[in-house]
C-alpha cells in the first residue's frame, strides 16, 4: 500500500497497545498499568452502594494519575503519557426518571455543536439552554443535560473563558456509549479535549460483572407491589443424583436459582421432554416447573452508568493560557487573572511606607488572615508599591491589603483588587471574612465600594 499524497510505502502493521504493560511479582506476572481511574470504582460498585444506603441514584468520584502509551507526545501537558485525572460514575435507574436540581441548570446556557450538524456541514457550535436542548432531542435526556450543566458551570468558576468553550457530540461511531458529548476549549494550539460526559449504558458493569463472577446487579424497590406471572421451580433431587451423581448438588443449585428468562427458555425446551442448564441436558421429569401470579416488590437491574471525566492537566494548562494577559497601555506587566477561588494565594500583605509603628497591624492582619485558613504573602521590601503590585499581578494574587498612617486611628486599611486596580477600604476585624467571601464568589467587589 502506497499513501494517496505522497506516494510513499506504509510502514508494516504492528501491534500497538494504549495501556503500559509491565511485570509484577518475582514471578514476572503480566501487569498492566491503569488507563483511567475508573475501575477503581467499578470494582467497589457493591460497597459503595451499601455506603450510600442502597438507594439509587448515587455517584462515586475518584481522582488520580493514569497511564497511556501515546504514540507521540506534544503541546507540553496537553498530550502526555502520565496524568492526573479525575471520574465521576454516577449510577442510576433509568435515563426517564426526573432528575433532582436539574432546575438549577435548565435555563443555563451552553455551546452546543451536535454530531447531526457537524455531518450537515456546520461546524460552528451554537448556543441553547440545557431545556431547549433535551426538548430538541439534541441531549438526550435530563441526566446528560445536569452534567453539561454542571460541567460548564464549574469550567467557567475555575477561570476558563467560556466564549472559547464548546461541548461537541461525538460521531455514534466514535465512542463506546450510548452518547458522549465532550468539552472542548479553545488555545493556542486549536480546540483540545478537557472534559467528557457520556451515558455508558449498563455495559461496564455488565463486563466487570461476567469477568469477575461477581454479581453486580442492585435490588430496586416498586413503589407499589405489582401482580405478575411468574415461574418457580424445584428440582427432583432422587432423578439428579440417578443420573448425575456428583454433579447433582450443582444442577439442584442451577434450576432453583435460575433467572426468569431461564425458566422461560426452560419451559419451551420440556416440549421435547428434556431441558439443558449449566451445559448439562436433563430429563423433563427432574424439574417441577409452576408458574403462577405472585406480588412482586421490585426488581434486580444493572444500573445505568453517567461518565464524567476531567483531564485535570489539560483543565490547568487551559486555565494558565485563559488567564494569561498583558496589563492595558503597559505590556510590560504580566498578570494571571486567576479566579479568587482558586487563586493559591488569596491575598498580599503590605504597608504603604516603611514604619515600625505600621509593622503590629500587618502582623495582626497576617495572623487574623493564616487563623482563618486564607492564604496570604507579605512583601516587607522597600521598593516603590507600584512594583510590589505588579509582582503579585504577575503571580495571580487577587487581592492586596494595604496598611497605611490612617490605619492607626480609624482601624481600617486598603482592599485592593488585582484587574479593575480599584480600592475599598474596610475596618481591619473584617478583613479574614471580606476576603473569604470574594473568594468564594458570595459577593462581588464592586458590590463593596
Amino acid at each position: 500500500m502506497i499513501t494517496s499524497d505522497a506516494g510513499n510505502q506504509f510502514s508494516p502493521c504492528i501491534q500497538f497497545d494504549l495501556p503500559f504493560k509491565t511485570t509484577l511479582s518475582p514471578f514476572s506476572s503480566e501487569f498492566y498499568l491503569r488507563p483511567e481511574t475508573a475501575q477503581g470504582i467499578l470494582v467497589n460498585f457493591k460497597r459503595c452502594y451499601e455506603q450510600a444506603g442502597s438507594q439509587l441514584p448515587f455517584g462515586i468520584a475518584q481522582i488520580g494519575t493514569a497511564f497511556r502509551n501515546e504514540i507521540s507526545t506534544a503541546n507540553g501537558l496537553l498530550s502526555a503519557r502520565e496524568f492526573q485525572q479525575a471520574q465521576i460514575e454516577y449510577f442510576i435507574k433509568n435515563r426517564q426518571e426526573s432528575v433532582k436540581n436539574f432546575s438549577e441548570v435548565k435555563d443555563m446556557s451552553v455551546k452546543l455543536l451536535s454530531y447531526k450538524q457537524y455531518l450537515d456541514g456546520d461546524n460552528q457550535p451554537h448556543s441553547t439552554t440545557i431545556r431547549e436542548a433535551i426538548e430538541k432531542k439534541i441531549i438526550d435526556h435530563e441526566y446528560l443535560g445536569y452534567f453539561i450543566g454542571r460541567c460548564w458551570e464549574f469550567l467557567v468558576s475555575v477561570g476558563l473563558d467560556e466564549s472559547k468553550l464548546r461541548f461537541r457530540q461525538r460521531l455514534p461511531n466514535q465512542h463506546f456509549a450510548k452518547d458522549c458529548w465532550v468539552c472542548e476549549c479553545l488555545l493556542n494550539c486549536g480546540w483540545t479535549e478537557i472534559a467528557s460526559i457520556a451515558d455508558r449504558s449498563a455495559d461496564e458493569l455488565k463486563a466487570y460483572s461476567k469477568a469477575s463472577g461477581t454479581d453486580l446487579s442492585v435490588f430496586v424497590k416498586f413503589d407499589n407491589p405489582i401482580q405478575k406471572e411468574l415461574f418457580s421451580a424445584k428440582a427432583v433431587v432422587k432423578i439428579l443424583v440417578r443420573d448425575f451423581k456428583q454433579n447433582a448438588q450443582e444442577l439442584k443449585k442451577a434450576i432453583e436459582t435460575a433467572s426468569q428468562t431461564e425458566y422461560e427458555r426452560i419451559q419451551k425446551e420440556l416440549i421435547n421432554k428434556k431441558f439443558t442448564i449449566n451445559g448439562f441436558e436433563l430429563p423433563a421429569e427432574s424439574i417441577q416447573l409452576v408458574k403462577a401470579v405472585q406480588s412482586v416488590h421490585g426488581e434486580s437491574i444493572t444500573p445505568i452508568v453517567i461518565e464524567l471525566q476531567f483531564e485535570i492537566d489539560k483543565i490547568d494548562h487551559s486555565i494558565l493560557e485563559h488567564s494569561f494577559y498583558l496589563r492595558e497601555n503597559d505590556e510590560t506587566k504580566t498578570i494571571f487573572k486567576f479566579s479568587p477561588n482558586i487563586a493559591p494565594c488569596k491575598c498580599a500583605v503590605i504597608s504603604f511606607m516603611q514604619k515600625d509603628e505600621l509593622e503590629p497591624i500587618t502582623v495582626q492582619i497576617i495572623k487574623q488572615l493564616r487563623k482563618n485558613g486564607i492564604s496570604c504573602k507579605v512583601d516587607n521590601s522597600g521598593v516603590q508599591i507600584s512594583k510590589k503590585y505588579a509582582r503579585f499581578d504577575e503571580i495571580g494574587i487577587p487581592y492586596t491589603v494595604i496598611v497605611d498612617l490612617d490605619s492607626l486611628t480609624d482601624k481600617k486599611v486598603f482592599i485592593r483588587e488585582r484587574d479593575s486596580m480599584t480600592q475599598i477600604r474596610i475596618n481591619i476585624a473584617s478583613i479574614h471574612q471580606t476576603i473569604n467571601d470574594l473568594a468564594q464568589g458570595n459577593v462581588k467587589f464592586e458590590e463593596l465600594k
